[in-house]
């Protein structure tokens, strides 16, 4: 995966992994990926797709409308150490 964020979107790789490590607790959702970069929901929610595709993240849909996303466990111990 390429550290160049999708087409229309104004955050690199790397803020949205130091966005992810701010975030209170395991678990987040793309609403608030986005007011923590300060871009749409959408281009949020775009990349942590690629995130999940190149499995650094994983992700549940427990609602029709909503998806949580946290590290995959080879992530968490990365993460958490830096």
């Amino acid at each position: 995966m390429e550290d160049e964020p999708p087409e229309g979107q104004s955050a690199s790789k790397e803020e949205l992994i130091e966005a992810i490590r701010e975030i209170d607790g395991p678990a987040f959702t793309a609403p608030e990926i986005a007011d923590s970069l300060g871009i749409g929901v959408d281009s949020a929610r775009q990349y942590l797709y690629e995130l999940v595709d190149s499995d650094l993240l994983s992700m549940k849909k427990p609602g029709s409308r909503t998806v949580i996303f946290w590290l995959s466990e080879s992530q968490q111990s990365e993460v958490s150490e830096a």
